[in-house]
């Protein structure tokens, strides 16, 4: 494997520009045609039902770790 190969490639500022623009029109362009129908508007309720949930503890002792570290 020749890690030359793996570095970024150096573009100019104008080329990073339009290959941004071109790939976001790209992007809606596939939105607008593709025939899929997406979300009008968005609910402002919450759903009635939880499928799922977590809880995670916020802090824990850890080995040889002040818990004013945390």
């Amino acid at each position: 494997m020749n890690l030359v190969d793996l570095r970024p490639k150096n573009r100019s500022r104008i080329r990073i520009q339009t290959g941004k623009l071109f790939y976001t029109y790209k992007r809606y362009a596939r939105w607008f045609f593709d025939g899929n129908k997406y979300a009008k508007y968005q609910e402002l309720d919450q759903l009635a039902y939880k499928i799922t949930g977590h809880q995670t503890l916020l802090m824990r002792q850890l080995k040889d770790v002040d818990m004013w570290y945390q």
